[in-house]
């Protein structure tokens, strides 16, 4: 009788633990199959053909999120037998569904458009163990293939030509040395002032017109060419002022005619209130008679702030 109750007691014992609850973390929960739903994240690069993307059965959903939103009528599913209905696309989201099991190993080509042009291609099917993505974030790290007006690729062109403009500044010493040497070759060897050159104090005195102060300083002379280095200082306390072009013209003998300015070179394009700014007028001397006289006009882009400095003698 002993005997039996030990019997007893033991196969009872054994089974209860048994069928204990394996705890959190323990050889069971490793023992979990693979299949079944899953997330995750995929990363499209210049290099990459097709993402693949392992296809919800029948009856659940696939679910692909970008970083941009999906142009939903260039969403094309590449389906004859209609086994994945048209993709479901709300703004930077992706829904897959599938109306049969696609067999394992198969694929259905998936081609997806965003925004801003960029063209991904993706692999759609099934796995072999029966896992399946629920939700797949995709990451694109793209630089030749991003689309046109994509973030990427508007970076990259914002750096291509800060380099451009850089290598301009650096490089821009050597060209002006350049061309004052091609502009040297131009010059008639014969004429007494060829080799002219000349800088000299030009100080007209400070004339203040439309909160503008405006004061010269000196006149460089280049073979023919001349520069007028002035100062503008703006002194309205509320607003910026910007330059749009200047004039210039010579009166003298009962007339007066324009002088073409060939170009205005600022220390800023856009001087702030209470700021100051060199600028340098250039243009080629006309041919003068005694008791000329210039006026120089600078006009204000998109303002009425002009100013007028006449009865200059260069």
């Amino acid at each position: 009788m002993r005997h039996l109750l030990v019997s007893v007691c033991f196969f009872a014992f054994a089974t209860v633990t048994s069928a204990a609850p394996a705890k959190a973390g323990k050889p069971a929960a490793a023992a979990v199959s693979a299949a079944g739903p899953g997330d995750r994240s995929v990363v499209i690069n210049d290099a990459t053909t097709a993402a693949d993307i392992r296809l919800a059965p029948p009856g659940q959903t696939t679910t692909l999120t970008f970083p941009v939103d999906v142009d939903a009528p260039k969403a094309v599913v590449a389906d004859p037998q209609q086994r994945i209905l048209p993709p479901i696309v709300q703004g930077s989201t992706v829904v897959l569904t599938s109306t049969k099991p696609l067999p394992p190993g198969a694929t259905v080509p998936l081609a997806l458009t965003l925004v801003d042009g960029t063209q991904l291609n993706f692999a759609v099917g099934s796995s072999k163990d029966g896992s399946f993505d629920r939700f797949v974030r995709v990451e694109l790290q793209l630089q030749q293939r991003a689309g046109a007006d994509s973030a990427t690729r508007l970076k990259g062109q914002v750096a291509e030509l800060q380099a451009k403009l850089d290598e301009c500044s650096t490089g821009a010493a050597e060209v002006g040395i350049a061309k004052l040497g091609a502009l040297i070759l131009k010059q008639d060897l014969s004429k007494p002032d060829t080799f002219t050159v000349e800088a000299r104090n030009f100080k007209s005195g400070i004339d203040k017109q439309n909160r503008l102060l405006v004061e010269t300083h000196y006149v460089f002379r280049l073979f023919d060419l001349m520069y007028l280095a002035i100062t503008v200082e703006n002194r309205d306390p509320t607003q910026t002022w910007v330059l749009e072009r200047a004039e210039l013209s010579v009166q003298g003998g009962g007339s007066a005619s324009d002088i073409k300015v060939i170009g205005v070179e600022q220390e800023l394009n856009a001087i702030p209130s209470g700021a100051s700014s060199k600028l340098v007028v250039s243009f080629r001397l006309p041919q003068l008679v005694e008791g000329n006289r210039f006026e120089l006009r600078l006009f204000e882009k998109n303002g009425a702030r002009h100013f007028k400095l006449g009865d200059l003698k260069l």
